[in-house]
């Protein structure tokens, strides 16, 4: 039997393009007849966020936290992250302009940006083509 660690690491890698909320990952596991409660969830998060497979974040206008796979092979700590608030998807900027924009942060204003926690929010082409209809 798979371990809750590895179930939950395989769910995000899975649907990395999309916010993920503890419920979420709590809801798939009981539909999968895992045997397993909250807090456990919470805890296996917890353990993933400090061993750098996956981040946490929040959103300014929302109460709940969110998780995301980090795909060490795709350097997702060099690069910053957009995410759409209507949908969720979220969308790799791995750009040279962004390394232009860090280096002016840098330069001109003694910035240094932390990629790793840094995530754009905005809407996707998708979802702005939906609202304008």
């Amino acid at each position: 039997m798979k371990k809750y660690k590895d179930i939950i690491t395989d769910y995000l890698k899975n649907h990395e393009e999309h916010r993920i909320k503890a419920i979420d990952i709590y809801n798939m596991m009981r539909e999968e007849d895992c045997n397993v409660n909250k807090t456990t969830v919470y805890r296996n998060l917890d353990k993933l966020e400090a061993e750098g497979v996956l981040k946490k974040y929040k959103l300014a206008d929302e109460n709940v936290s969110y998780y995301r796979y980090v795909d060490r092979q795709a350097h997702c700590d060099t690069h910053l992250h957009m995410q759409c608030k209507r949908c969720g998807k979220i969308f790799h900027l791995n750009c040279d302009f962004m390394d232009e924009i860090k280096h002016h942060l840098s330069a001109e204003h003694g910035f240094l940006l932390d990629c790793s926690d840094s995530l754009l929010v905005g809407y996707c082409a998708d979802c702005q083509k939906e609202m304008k209809r």
